[in-house]
This record gives structure tokens, sequence and C-alpha cells, in this order.
């Protein structure tokens, strides 16, 4: 239920948002109410925010149901999955996002606002779900890799020098 009540709450947030950002020049596009108080620079932006609450939280009525037991679901197979696979998949994850934060300053400096603005969503989620596919398919190479006997003589080595 506390779920259900986030997953709500959350889509009234991202319609108000949308709307304060978007509606205003909707209407305009359209022309309705164009020069009155609804379409005001001062005022346009707030009556958007409203719209766009309500129109969204009326649709995460009929949706969060659907989320929450997609949650419910991804939750129970995370804790169906060995340790080592979610360690080394969140690894994955975090290098593919640290790519792809190196990655977007420059695409955000193209003036193409398409591009600027959406290629950097694709390509985080992209890297990262390649950051999660390489740490968990190749986790038993990784491990091997820290196992390494260069590694283990190094550690001993460390060990007799202090003792």
């Amino acid at each position: 239920m506390v779920l259900k009540r986030f997953v709500q709450i959350f889509f009234i947030i991202a319609g108000g948002t949308a709307g304060y950002l978007y509606v205003p020049n909707l209407l305009e596009l359209i022309g309705f109410a164009q020069g009155t108080w609804i379409t005001a620079d001062y005022i346009g932006p707030y009556v958007g925010l409203v719209i766009g609450a309500i129109i969204l939280f009326i649709f995460s009525l009929w949706i969060s149901d659907y989320i929450v037991s997609f949650f419910n679901w991804i939750e129970e197979m995370l804790m169906k999955a060995p340790v080592a696979d979610l360690l080394f998949g969140s690894l994955g994850i975090i290098i593919g996002l640290i790519l792809a934060y190196f990655l977007n300053d420059p695409i955000q400096s193209i003036d193409i606002r398409v591009v600027s603005q959406v290629v950097p969503i694709f390509l985080s989620v992209l890297l990262a779900y390649f950051g999660f596919q390489v740490g968990f398919k190749r986790r038993d190479e990784l491990l091997n890799f820290l196992r390494s006997p260069k590694g283990k003589k190094e550690k001993h080595q460390l060990q007799t020098k202090f003792h």
C-alpha cells in the first residue's frame, strides 16, 4: 500500500512538472484562451501544473497496481539471485554509468536539442545494461582475475613484511 502511494505521488509530481513546463505552450499553440489569464506568463504555468498533476493522478489510479506488482516481481527475482551475481552485476552497472557520465558532457554540448537531451538518457541506460551483462556473465573471469597468483604473491609479501 505504501509503494502504491509512492508511485501515485511520483505520477502527480511528474504530471505537475510536465504540466508546468508544457501546458501553457500547448494551450497557446492550439489557440485556447489566447491572451487570457490562463496563458498569462505569471499564472499559466501554475494552471498547467494543476492540469498535468490531475491528468497523471487519474492515470496513476489505473496503472499503479501494475507498477507495484512489477516492482514486487523484481524484488522476488532479486531475493532469489545469488549474492555474487548481484554484486558483480551491480559493479558492472556502476562502471557502465561512470562511462556514460564521462560521455554525457560532450554529447550535451551538441546544439541539436533532441540529441543533447534524449541521447544521454539512452546512452546511460544502454551502458548500464551492458555493464550489468558483462559483470554478470563474466563474474567467474573477474573472480579469477582477483584471485590471480600475482595478487596472492603480493598479498603474501605484504603479510610477511608486517609479521
